[in-house]
């Protein structure tokens, strides 16, 4: 038998246990066993859905001592590394940049020339217009950052009382 022909088949004592069924108008419910190794949803015209079975969930043994100990490093590696990308970052170096050019050009008199021409108020806008987007790329970096070191921090905790919870047992 074929795939089709055990298609047609299936379909055939399907439409047989919905015609054995009464037609008083109320709702039944039918169970369809599906073998094999079949995933998802199987659907009959457009308003009758089969479900196949739930798969058997996994029960997660608990982490051993040394597994517990290899993951406690791995998050205070991610931690220190989120730390350092959180004070060093692209739009920090740049905000370094823009300020040491500005201290350079007010060193320089280049500034003093600037403010005493005839547009006084440009230099503090072009100031604010370029570090104003910068601030807030920096804020985005910073709260993304603090993120991934919240998580850290509450996985390592979660660490350290299991195995607290491990000596005490």
């Amino acid at each position: 038998m074929n795939r089709k022909e055990g298609l047609d088949d299936l379909a055939t004592r399907i439409s047989a246990l919905v015609n054995e069924q009464p037609n008083d108008g109320q709702e039944r419910a039918m169970t369809v066993t599906v073998g094999g190794d079949n995933h998802g949803a199987i659907t009959f015209g457009n308003h009758i859905t089969i479900n196949a079975g739930a798969h058997p969930v996994k029960e997660e043994r608990p982490l051993t001592d040394s597994e517990l100990r290899a993951l406690a490093a791995e998050k205070k590696r991610e931690r220190r590394e989120a730390q350092v990308r959180r004070l060093i970052n692209l739009p920090v170096l740049l905000t370094v940049i823009v300020f040491v050019g500005i201290i350079g050009a007010l060193l320089s008199g280049y500034i003093w020339q600037f403010v005493q021409g005839p547009y006084p108020w440009a230099f503090p806008v072009l100031v604010a217009f370029i570090l104003m987007p910068l601030a807030v790329w920096t804020r985005r970096v910073i709260e993304l950052e603090g993120a991934i070191i919240r998580e850290a921090n509450q996985t390592l905790e979660q660490i350290r009382h299991e195995q607290h919870r491990r000596r005490v047992r």
